[in-house]
């Protein structure tokens, strides 16, 4: 069957989200936190009956994109200023995953599996979105440079996980492509460098 990702870091609780609300007012990407870990520096933002799997927040702090399950997983958007509502974004049949927003916060970045694609949604209102890599593959966690390029993991036969690039032309490139699992890459700020997370010290 298809592979599950791993719980990522940013998994928060059922039904609850909280943010580190210093985060959110000094514009700077929130972080989830487990219910009673930080009770002095968050602050509840949103209750729902979805299970929250995910989330990424926008570079200025004010929009969070959340994974979050019903029969399939879906992602929504939630306005941090506006609350409670949430706004669906994805419509695909079958699971949408693993959202994060470009550098410039203009667009959501998500893997859908029917068809397995990494997909990009705009966030003028238009609600457009554009298929950007779709290989008949599985794709998780994906980040942007200002350069306008994505970095995303790419699930593999032989090699399992990989990091690729995908420049702006529509070509890509390996990062990591090895008989280990590499996953969750991270753009700096300058978008010259990429984190990412490896098994093979395990």
């Amino acid at each position: 069957g298809a592979s599950t990702p791993p719980s990522p870091s940013t998994h928060v609780p059922s039904t609850q989200l909280e943010v580190q609300r210093w985060l959110l007012q000094k514009g700077l990407p929130g972080t989830a936190a487990q219910s009673g870990a930080l009770l002095h520096s968050t602050q509840t933002l949103l209750t729902t009956p979805l299970r929250i799997e995910s989330l990424a927040a926008s570079p200025d702090g004010r929009r969070i994109v959340l994974e979050a399950s019903m029969a399939n997983d879906i992602i929504w958007l939630f306005d941090v200023e506006r609350g409670p509502a949430l706004s669906r974004l994805s419509f695909q049949p079958g699971d949408a995953e693993s959202p994060s927003f470009s550098s410039a916060g203009r667009s959501v970045i998500y893997a859908t599996s029917l068809p397995a694609a990494l997909v990009s949604t705009a966030m003028d209102g238009s609600g457009q979105s554009r298929t950007l890599i779709a290989s008949g593959t599985e794709y998780w966690e994906s980040s942007s440079s200002k350069q306008g390029m994505v970095a995303y993991t790419e699930v593999r036969a032989g090699t399992r996980e990989d990091v690729f690039l995908l420049l702006p032309d529509g070509t890509r490139r390996a990062l990591a492509e090895t008989a280990f699992s590499e996953r969750e890459p991270q753009f700096s700020p300058d978008g010259r460098w990429v984190a990412l997370t490896s098994d093979e010290s395990d």
